[in-house]
């Protein structure tokens, strides 16, 4: 009984990875949540397939790194802000 339910929630893990992937993809170019829907798809996927687990390694590290600069870019941001509010104070 346990290994014919094992065997069911791998087929369903594939078939729900699969079906998340390309939609996840078109999402990239339309509106929706296409980098975490292919994330989904490719952690569905990574305990079969080899490919799919450096790719979610891969994404992670870009979605990380996109958010470290991100951070970077709203600090420079409020730094500036706060200075020139400071000049603006200063010259009144």
């Amino acid at each position: 009984m346990g290994d014919h339910r094992t065997k069911l929630i791998r087929i369903a893990k594939l078939t729900a990875g699969v079906a998340l992937l390309p939609l996840g993809i078109a999402m990239l170019v339309t509106p929706g949540p296409g980098v975490p829907v292919v994330m989904c798809g490719l952690a569905l996927l990574q305990d079969d397939f080899d490919w799919a687990k450096s790719a979610l390694l891969g994404l992670r590290w870009l979605v990380g790194r996109c958010r470290d600069q991100q951070h970077a870019s709203f600090d420079v941001r409020s730094a500036r802000q706060a200075q020139s509010s400071v000049h603006l104070s200063a010259s009144r």
